[in-house]
């Protein structure tokens, strides 16, 4: 980031965490004041000894941003700026930089173990005033408490430090300004690293190629169950991982792996069984995320089907996969690496807002001895970071993106209680795959024994020639169709039949048919399935008749019953002293009765007619459009 981007960045951001330019500005006026007759000042330092001269209240609003821009976006002042602090100053300053949050007690350390804290005047840590030699820290001092936690009865000042989590943070465009001028740590950059011959590794980029379509033909029959809310069940993922024969991850902890497939697999609505491997994956990684798959991103904690999804930053994960990008192909990195250097670069990776990380449960504290169950909402907001980032390289690599290398020594890759592992690994490095699907890369040769099934819909039969993977079809379409040939598949009626009670069991398999295959049918298919429909609903559940009981004293009455033509014509039946009436014969018989001296209680009598027909009569244009009802199609599809 250079010197004008920096300054248009401060001058209209406010810094973001912060809803005012003031304090800062009102600090680097106090320091110019301070240092105004030291020699050596840089030029560009003297304007700002103008403004401190002025009355600071008649300052202008515009103006004021430019100061705080100019200040920290010109390296020659804030070095001098730097290089005027002491060095416990510098050091948390420096360590706030690449490190981010500093809580309270390392910067006590930094400090000789002494307090920063001039006075504790304050239980809720609303004026806790810093001591004059470190006074410049003041503005980055933050209490990280969240609700609920202790706050009362901290009577000496370190039980006050622990219940309001207090530490230091730096706003992000700070934090890039300061870095300009500070010199680098060789993780800064992504280093070259040597894996130890012992390493294991994993790579997905040939079994992706045998697995997508498999996965595909999952998700399209449904067989990886969603939730109410629509997030994918984690049991049935671990059921679909098991039975599927779909590699696991090194650490994973039954499911992983599925559920990421699936999320990201399912949000591509275009995927057909007809497209080549390669196709679809490029299709996956071109079109925009969805918030749906943050669920996956952050599959480690609890309570993230909590969180509205109001508050998942679903955007956020294109920042990660533009930043994956940056990864090499010939030569591996340490995740180490990879997390101090995305630390120490303003990217933004928050997936979900701030507040509704206290939703966030973590379910062991093996994998960082505690630090989100105790720590700051800030040091909370860095682990979610860093598992954002994890989360991206284990998506990549679910699709033969990206290759992993675990260190089998690391207590953190591979802990005692796998089933609950965020996934961490100790090395990654692009593939050829990922090279070419998210950088563009040419050249890019899939294997060649993996070919695309497609499907040749007869015009006279219902039948399917099948080219490229038999079996892949019958797994497909298996619950309609038996083979016939090596490569045909023949619609199997008896089979259908015999899982349907009701007419709208049948109506139900033909949707799901129609859905399943995922390509247009031709008009003879249409015509034949509704005629099929119309043949095995010749049966009619009657539902909208009126039963009547007649009184056994009433001689005249029955007498009527049984000889009045009208009444006789329109009665269905009439037994013990209990008469039956079809719903389009109430109104007939009830005003006939009434003429006869005869009245009921008044009801409501509602419901269709019903009619019977052939349906070897219907148009056959009328069977299409009923059938691009029944399935959903608009007109004319």
């Amino acid at each position: 980031m250079n010197k004008d981007q920096l300054y248009n960045l401060i001058e209209q951001s406010a810094f973001a965490e912060d809803i005012s330019y003031y304090p800062y500005v009102e600090q680097i006026l106090e320091f110019t004041l301070e240092n105004a007759a030291v020699p050596g000042l840089p030029k560009a330092f003297k304007p700002f000894i103008k403004y401190a001269s002025q009355d600071f209240d008649a300052i202008s609003n515009k103006k004021i941003r430019q100061i705080c821009a100019g200040f920290f976006s010109e390296p020659d002042i804030l070095h001098f700026f730097y290089q005027s602090l002491n060095a416990t100053t510098q050091k948390i300053i420096t360590r706030m930089c690449f490190n981010g949050w500093v809580p309270y007690q390392e910067a006590q350390a930094i400090n000789g173990g002494r307090h920063l804290i001039a006075n504790t005047r304050d239980p809720f840590g609303n004026n806790l005033d810093l001591k004059k030699e470190v006074k410049y820290l003041q503005l980055y001092l933050k209490l990280g408490y969240q609700l609920g936690q202790a706050m009362y009865g901290n009577d000496s000042i370190d039980g006050l430090i622990e219940g309001l989590k207090m530490g230091f943070i730096l706003p992000e465009l700070l934090k890039a300004a300061f870095i300009e001028i500070l010199p680098k740590p060789s993780q800064y950059e992504l280093l070259e690293f040597t894996l130890p011959a012992e390493w294991p590794v994993q790579s997905f980029e040939k079994t992706i190629f045998k697995e997508l379509p498999h996965m595909l033909l999952l998700l399209q029959q449904n067989l990886i169950k969603r939730t109410k809310q629509g997030e994918y069940n984690i049991a049935s993922c671990k059921a679909a991982q098991k039975k599927s024969g779909i590699q696991p991850f090194y650490n994973d902890s039954g499911y992983t792996r599925t559920l990421f497939l699936a999320s990201f697999i399912a949000e591509e609505k275009r995927l057909r069984q007809s497209n080549s491997t390669l196709d679809m994956i490029q299709r996956i990684f071109s079109d925009a995320y969805f918030y749906s798959m943050a669920d996956a991103m952050l599959f480690y904690y609890g309570g993230t089907r909590l969180i509205h999804s109001y508050h998942i930053n679903g955007h956020i994960l294109d920042n990660l996969f533009k930043f994956i990008t940056r990864l090499p192909e010939d030569h591996w990195v340490s995740t180490d690496n990879l997390l101090f250097y995305a630390n120490a670069r303003t990217f933004n990776f928050d997936l979900i807002q701030p507040g509704a990380i206290r939703d966030l449960k973590e379910p062991t504290m093996e994998m960082d001895g505690g630090a989100f169950a105790s720590g700051s909402l800030y040091q909370q907001i860095t682990i979610i970071r860093q598992q954002a980032i994890i989360s991206t390289v284990l998506a990549a690599a679910s699709f033969g993106l990206i290759e992993l290398a675990y260190d089998p020594q690391d207590p953190l890759t591979k802990p005692k209680d796998k089933v609950l592992h965020n996934g961490r690994f100790s090395a990654c490095r692009m593939t050829s795959l990922g090279a070419y699907i998210l950088k563009g890369k040419d050249g890019y040769q899939a294997p060649e024994e993996v070919t695309p099934t497609r499907y040749e819909l007869s015009t006279t039969a219902l039948e399917i020639k099948v080219s490229g993977s038999t079996e892949i079809a019958i797994t497909h379409l298996g619950n309609w169709f038996r083979r016939a040939a090596d490569n045909h598949l023949i619609w199997d009626k008896e089979r259908i039949i015999t899982r349907c009670t009701y007419l709208s069991d049948l109506k139900e398999e033909i949707r799901r048919f129609n859905q399943v295959l995922g390509m247009p049918l031709p008009d003879f298919w249409k015509i034949t399935l509704m005629k099929w429909l119309s043949a095995t609903g010749a049966l009619k559940t009657v539902r909208e008749t009126l039963t009547l009981r007649v009184s056994p004293y009433d001689q005249q009455l029955l007498k009527l019953l049984t000889q009045d033509s009208v009444l006789k014509d329109h009665c269905l039946k009439a037994e013990k002293h209990t008469i039956i009436i079809f719903a389009e014969d109430i109104a007939v018989f009830i005003k006939r009765l009434a003429k006869l001296g005869y009245l009921i209680e008044e009801t409501d009598f509602v419901g269709p007619e019903l009619t019977s027909f052939n349906p070897d009569t219907v148009p056959d244009s009328t069977d299409i459009h009923e059938f691009n009802l029944l399935t959903g199609q608009k007109k004319g599809k």
